[in-house]
């Protein structure tokens, strides 16, 4: 099983410029629920199991906007069959409607025990991070 690390970029198209107050702020504002709602059924379905798929590759994501916070980034770790569907039922229909201009700006492949360790990796060192980002609030 193969694997990989992505990094897209998302543009809302409707509001290229506008400045985003938060990864959800852009999410709400832009999402086509259309395309959410088509994503279950289809997944119910079909009985896909999303769960089976982050047990068998690992599974990390991280979203979060530009310096310029006009854009979008998401930071996905999986196997190949997970970025497949989710680009396929989630991200191209945001495209093939006029939503959302999708980049892929990053590519690493990679097979799939490295991909889960990686994606462990990158769990863990954020709980750490944000463990640590708690404390020095503290302080």
């Amino acid at each position: 099983m193969q694997g990989k690390i992505k990094l897209f970029k998302l543009t809302s198209k409707q509001y290229p410029d506008k400045v985003w107050d938060t990864v959800n702020h852009f999410v709400y504002s832009t999402e086509s629920r259309e395309v959410a709602r088509e994503d279950k059924k289809f997944a119910k379905e079909t009985n896909y199991n999303y769960g089976r798929q982050i047990d068998l590759g690992g599974y990390y994501c991280e979203i979060f906007l530009s310096d310029d916070r006009k854009l979008l980034y998401k930071l996905e770790i999986c196997n190949d069959e997970l970025h497949d569907y989710n680009m396929k039922h989630y991200y191209q229909p945001h495209v093939d409607k006029d939503i959302w201009q999708v980049e892929e700006v990053l590519s690493i492949a990679n097979d799939g025990k490295n991909i889960k360790a990686i994606a462990r990796i990158f769990a863990q060192s954020r709980s750490e991070y944000d463990k640590w980002m708690k404390d020095i609030k503290k302080t």
